[in-house]
C-alpha cells in the first residue's frame, strides 16, 4: 500500500479521529460502559430518541446504551442477566418495527439467544425483549421492557 491509501483512513485515539489508520494506536470507544470490556456490540439509530443505540451482550448479561454521537458513550444498563454464571446469553440485537427494522421508534424489539445450561446449543432458545423508550432529556434507559419468548402461531 503506498502512502496515499494508508492516508485515507484514521483510528479514534484520545478523542480524536487522528491516528494512522496502519500502526497507529486506538482507543476503546466503549470504556467501562457495562463494567466489562468485552462484548458483542449492535449500534443502530433511533429515528425516535435522535441518537444512536447500542445493544450489548457479552454472555453474561445484556445491556442498552444510548450516544448522540456515536463516539461518546455513559454508562448502559443491564436488562437481562447481571453476571449469572448460567444461563448464556449471546446474539443481542435491536429490531425497528417499521418498514425500516434497522431504524428504531419508541417500542422496539432485542431479539437473543438464552442457553439454559450454559453451553453448547441444546438446549437453545430464541427470546424477544420488547423495549419502550421514553423520550425525556433526563434518562436514557428504556422506560418498560418485556422478556418472553416468540410469540405462538
Amino acid at each position: 500500500m503506498g502512502d496515499s491509501v494508508s492516508s485515507l483512513f484514521h483510528k479514534y485515539y484520545n478523542g480524536e479521529w487522528e491516528a494512522p489508520g496502519i500502526g497507529g494506536q486506538a482507543s476503546e470507544t466503549f470504556p467501562g460502559v457495562t463494567g466489562e470490556t468485552d462484548g458483542d456490540f449492535q449500534i443502530t439509530w433511533s429515528a425516535y430518541r435522535h441518537r444512536f443505540i447500542a445493544m450489548v451482550d457479552n454472555s453474561q448479561y445484556i445491556a442498552y446504551g444510548e450516544s448522540l454521537d456515536g463516539t461518546y458513550w455513559p454508562p448502559m444498563q443491564v436488562l437481562v442477566g447481571k453476571n449469572p454464571q448460567i444461563p448464556v446469553y449471546g446474539y443481542a440485537n435491536a429490531v425497528g418495527l417499521g418498514d425500516d427494522p434497522g431504524v428504531l421508534g419508541a417500542t422496539f424489539y432485542s431479539y437473543y439467544t438464552v442457553f439454559p445450561n450454559g453451553q453448547s446449543w441444546n438446549p437453545a432458545a430464541l427470546k424477544r425483549l420488547t423495549i419502550t423508550i421514553a423520550a425525556s432529556v433526563s434518562g436514557i434507559v428504556p422506560s418498560s421492557w418485556q422478556g418472553g419468548g416468540l410469540p405462538s402461531r
